[in-house]
């Protein structure tokens, strides 16, 4: 008889130990389907946020004057791809980035389709940081380890140095951030250090800060986060 209570009792521990386990499960797997409705919602709203600040800048009266100024980087220096990013949700840490502007030779152009919600890693986020606490940070191709995101990416395009520069940071809400920086760069073994390089890419900077923080203070829509 007490075989039988022990047999019993142990298949009533076994039995509560699955039920915990399974209800361990459902509650391991409706978190992780919130967890992922969650992140879909927060890049879709991302996304949205993102493509608005896009279109302002289309939209920006300065177009015209923007677009002369990056054709005289092209004119006067050696640098001849010069893209323009948003950056989205982190603060130094954004998920992807997005090409807003371009002003490429058209032989290239055909190269730049990848940079649309461009997810990145580390490597790339060191280089956004550097831009915003050095004022830039140079891209030496040649010199950058294997293991960097964007070796392969410049290597692929054929570029041999490229500096970046941060225009902002702006607060989205909502615990996002967005980064707004440009990739100025060459496909010549040249260095583009020279103080009047950088002096003329710190002029275009300064002209397109002035006018996202201007346009940044006008309320995004009230879809938006």
């Amino acid at each position: 008889m007490e075989a039988v209570v022990a047999g019993i009792e142990a298949f009533a521990v076994i039995v509560a130990a699955m039920i915990a386990a399974a209800a361990q499960w459902r509650s391991s797997k409706l978190k992780k389907s919130l967890d992922e409705a969650q992140d879909t919602l927060s890049r879709t709203e991302d996304y949205a946020v993102g493509k608005e600040v896009e279109l302002r800048m289309q939209r920006w009266e300065v177009q015209d004057e923007l677009r002369s100024m990056t054709q005289d980087i092209r004119m006067s220096t050696p640098i001849d791809r010069i893209l323009g990013f948003q950056a989205i949700n982190g603060l130094y840490k954004p998920e992807r980035t997005t090409m807003v502007y371009s002003d490429v030779e058209p032989e290239y152009k055909h190269l730049l389709g990848k940079y649309q919600w461009f997810p990145i890693d580390s490597t790339y986020h060191e280089k956004l940081v550097t831009a915003e606490q050095q004022g830039h940070v140079y891209v030496d191709v040649a010199h950058l380890p294997p293991h960097d995101q964007m070796k392969g990416i410049y290597m692929a395009e054929k570029v041999r140095h490229a500096i970046w520069m941060q225009v902002g940071r702006y607060d989205m809400g909502s615990g996002r951030w967005l980064v707004v920086y440009f990739s100025f760069a060459t496909h010549e073994d040249v260095r583009l250090n020279e103080p009047a390089t950088l002096l003329k890419l710190q002029s275009f900077i300064a002209r397109v800060s002035q006018v996202m923080d201007k346009d940044m203070m006008v309320e995004l829509p009230s879809n938006a986060p």
